[in-house]
């Protein structure tokens, strides 16, 4: 099910996977993120985290934050485009 929700997903995705964690299968995330087929879709490592501490410790969450927000904001300047593409089609 997820395999395909992920295959399927028309939305971009950014994945962020935890080098140092033990428990969360980082391979799963990174074989989604494989599967993902937008073109604007983003895989990151955070080295030397683990998933219960990267969003707690300042500078692996300031590294996922930052990764996070580059990621949204090329989205919506992707979106922007689209958008004023479209609208120059119509005029």
């Amino acid at each position: 099910m997820a395999q395909t929700s992920v295959e399927n997903a028309p939305q971009p995705l950014c994945f962020i996977t935890a080098a140092a964690d033990g428990v969360v299968r980082n391979d799963y995330i990174e074989n989604y993120a494989q599967l993902a087929t937008n073109d604007l879709n983003e895989y990151h490592v955070i080295a030397d985290a683990d998933h219960t501490n990267i969003c707690f410790d300042d500078n692996y969450a300031s590294h996922m934050i930052r990764a996070t927000i580059n990621f949204l904001d090329k989205v919506v300047v992707e979106k922007e485009t689209e958008t004023a593409y479209r609208n120059l089609q119509n005029l």
